[in-house]
Parts: structure tokens; C-alpha cells; sequence
């Protein structure tokens, strides 16, 4: 038999030992890409949630705005924008359930049950007023916007169960400016923005996370 020349052991095993970087190189590579994506698509789900929590605070003010200046003016118009805000999926309760349907840490989790509690209470607190004005102003007759007819009738069912509350000395305004309306808002909005903090937190380290992942690849 012919034996095989130093020469072409070397260079088999040279040869081998390129093809064996280059796949490892590839599989790193393919790892850092994978590993890239899903923290992009972290990062993207993260805006989205601070958006959200911002959203939540705009809605917030709207409908405060809207079911305050319906008891002051009666005007059945910011009445009928208020429900058509909360009952078309643009209210406090659906911004919190999108909310929700992203993968949360425990701290956001927490921030985003009491923020819950405090928007029921507050949309309880409208409702309540709200029923207070519709028992003595009766639109139902006057109006033939059978939309209205329909939030109307929506707001006669709402179970509110909370008989204490007083209304003060302004019943058309007492359950929308009273301490504990005040407090209520006040407390979803330090809520919202304790969860807004903690996810701005989660997005800088994120963000920190793939400027090292990417000078780790140039190097």
C-alpha cells in the first residue's frame, strides 16, 4: 500500500479542523440571531405595554371629564360619549385586559391588580352618579337615539352594591368629586405609573442586554 505523505495528514486534519469552526461559528451565530429576535421581540412588547399604561391614563381623564361635565350640564352627549368609550373597547377595563395578555414579570402582575381594582371602583363611582341623574331626569323619553336608550338601560342594570355612599352636598357632582372618588383616581394614577416605572426598567435592561450581545458578536 501507498503511504499517505505527512503532507496530506496535515492538511486533512487542517481542513477538518476548519470545517468543524466554521459550523461551530454557524451555530453560534444562528444562536445569537435567535437569541437577538426574541429579545427585539421583548423590547417591542415592552413599548407596547408603556403605550398601553399611557393610553390608561389618557382614557382615565377622558371619562372623568366626560361623566363629570354630564352631571354638571346634563348634556346627554357627554353621556352618550362616555359609553361609547367604555362599551366599544376603548375604556379603562379593556386597555387593562391587552394589557394582560402579555407575558408580565410578578412586579408588573402586582401594579396591574390594583390598578384593576381601582379602575372598577372608579367606573362604579360614574355608574352610581350616573343612576343618581338618570332618576331625575328621565332622557328615556325625550330621546330617540335608541343607542342612548341602550346605555341607558345598561346603566339602570349596573350592579354598583356599595348603598353608603353619600353624596354630599352637590348629589349631581358628590360621587364624582368627593374624597373618595379623589382617592380612587389619584391611586390608578400612582398605580399606573409605579407599572410604567418597573416596565421602563425592564426595557433599559433589555436594551442593555442586546448592545452586549451585539459588541460580544463584533468582537
Amino acid at each position: 500500500m501507498r503511504r499517505i505523505s505527512r503532507y496530506k495528514i496535515n492538511l486533512a486534519g487542517m481542513l477538518a479542523f476548519v470545517v468543524v469552526v466554521i459550523i461551530l461559528l454557524a451555530v453560534n451565530w444562528n444562536h445569537y440571531n435567535i437569541s437577538m429576535q426574541e429579545n427585539e421581540r421583548t423590547s417591542k412588547e415592552q413599548t407596547e405595554i408603556l403605550q398601553l399604561g399611557q393610553d390608561l391614563k389618557k382614557t382615565t381623564d377622558e371619562l372623568t371629564y366626560m361623566a363629570r361635565n354630564y352631571a354638571v350640564t346634563r348634556d346627554i352627549t357627554y353621556f352618550k360619549e362616555y359609553w361609547n368609550q367604555v362599551l366599544n373597547g376603548n375604556g379603562r377595563i379593556p386597555i387593562l385586559d391587552k394589557i394582560e395578555a402579555y407575558d408580565l414579570g410578578e412586579e408588573e402582575q402586582i401594579w396591574l391588580q390594583e390598578m384593576r381594582s381601582n379602575c372598577v371602583d372608579l367606573e362604579k363611582r360614574e355608574v352610581y352618579a350616573m343612576q343618581f341623574l338618570l332618576q331625575r331626569d328621565d332622557f328615556a323619553e325625550i330621546t330617540a337615539d335608541k343607542e342612548v336608550l341602550e346605555y341607558i338601560s345598561y346603566v339602570e342594570e349596573y350592579p354598583i352594591n356599595n348603598p353608603d355612599w353619600n353624596a354630599q352636598a352637590h348629589p349631581q357632582m358628590g360621587y364624582l368629586i368627593d374624597e373618595e372618588y379623589k382617592a380612587c383616581y389619584t391611586w390608578l394614577m400612582r398605580n399606573t405609573d409605579a407599572f410604567i416605572q418597573s416596565t421602563q426598567g425592564n426595557l433599559i435592561e433589555l436594551t442593555t442586554q442586546m448592545n452586549e450581545n451585539s459588541r460580544r458578536a463584533v468582537w
